[in-house]
């Protein structure tokens, strides 16, 4: 059905100066990190169950000939609501992705709303949302990935509000034109920017680069670097805000946002590629990229992880839609981190940064490759 596109990764960014705007935090909640605004917005709707089932009714053909190009084409997204009503919105979607849509047999996905319907139905006029979809054909391998990262954004929500509220979806994808037979895969929506950016009190600084570090919310940011190290995540860069977005309030320091997990130890995409700029020789390597930090603002921030290791191991080992085994190894890859915390911790280890910003998957503060004593494969003492 889908065809395979050679790889190609672009990479653009230039200065910006971000305009200001207001607005209150939320308190953050897993399943769902509540909108700050009194008015609900089209992410809302969709986020009232822990899966919704949609289905996206398009011209397939097309979408996969030109999953290359960002074409616009119409599409309709419908669904049952909560009192079990059919709701459908004619769309735009585009495909997205300066790197999956080149590589993947179906394309990620922007959907763009219209916004005088959204506001004929009182919702805010946040209408752009981007849609994760399978990357590869095989349901299994497929649906494994997808699931793994958008379980990965579900653990970050534990940490901290200041990230991208996901729903996960089961999509039936319908050709328009009866030539391509239906297909139901699992896909999983993202908050639209201009809303995670609004719900934090902000604006999103749009193409920033290079920013000032005396800028930037520290803690935020060393929180981010912390869970990227933690999850085994290299395909992320300060200096060119790569996937990264920076939210900057009206008054104070800029707020540090993540996205897109996919290339981390903890997902695995057998399309992963492995950021050897950094120094990494395999995926389960791990190298701390944030900013310079003390060991006593190090140690702060691992303990704050440290304090929800028994709720991040619970989030996999409930997140039932993913094998037995999946679950055990990703609880097993975290397992890792926190015993080579506690190895750090117990052996007074100095220097944390220059040690945590070297490539290595164990740390046991003689920089030995060697893993540490943990709890048995799938084990937890977060259990």
């Amino acid at each position: 059905m889908f065809t395979r596109l050679l790889p190609n990764l672009a990479l653009a960014a230039m200065l910006c100066l971000c305009a200001l705007h207001s607005g209150t935090a939320s308190n953050a909640n897993l399943h769902a990190i509540p909108n700050a605004g009194s008015v609900k917005s089209i992410f809302d709707v969709f986020a009232q169950k822990e899966m919704l089932e949609v289905t996206l009714t398009t011209d397939l053909g097309h979408l996969i000939e030109h999953r290359k190009k960002e074409i616009d084409q119409p599409a309709t997204l419908s669904y049952l609501n909560e009192a079990g009503h059919a709701v459908s919105y004619d769309i735009k979607i585009t495909p997205r992705g300066k790197y999956r849509r080149r590589i993947c047999d179906f394309p990620p996905l922007k959907l763009k709303f219209s916004k005088s319907a959204l506001a004929e139905q009182g919702l805010s006029a946040h209408n752009d949302l981007k849609l994760v979809t399978h990357c590869i054909e095989n349901k299994t391998i497929g649906n494994e990935q997808l699931l793994k990262e958008f379980l990965t954004y579900r653990l970050y929500n534990l940490l901290t509000d200041k990230s991208y509220r996901v729903q996960l979806i089961q999509i039936t994808y319908v050709d328009s034109n009866g030539k391509v037979g239906k297909e139901k895969r699992y896909g999983f929506l993202i908050e639209d920017t201009d809303e995670m950016a609004e719900r934090l009190g902000g604006l999103e600084c749009d193409q920033c680069m290079n920013p000032d570090p005396a800028t930037l919310e520290s803690s935020s940011e060393r929180l981010m670097a912390t869970f990227q190290y933690m999850i085994g995540n290299a395909d992320w860069n300060l200096e060119m805000a790569r996937n990264i977005k920076i939210v900057q309030p009206v008054a104070g320091a800029g707020t540090l946002v993540p996205y897109d997990f996919d290339f981390s130890a903890l997902v695995s995409p057998v399309y992963a590629r492995i950021n050897s700029n950094v120094g990494l020789n395999s995926l389960a390597e791990r190298i701390y990229l944030g900013y310079p930090a003390s060991d006593e603002e190090l140690w702060s921030t691992i303990n704050l992880i440290r304090s929800k290791r028994a709720e991040l191991v619970s989030e996999i080992r409930n997140f039932k839609l993913l094998k037995t085994t999946t679950r055990l190894d990703m609880i097993a890859y975290l397992d890792e981190f926190f015993e080579s915390m506690t190895q750090l911790e117990t052996k007074r280890v100095s220097g944390l940064y220059e040690l945590l910003k070297k490539p290595s998957r164990f740390l046991n503060g003689n920089e030995a490759e060697e893993a540490p004593a943990s709890t048995p494969k799938g084990d937890s003492s977060g259990k």
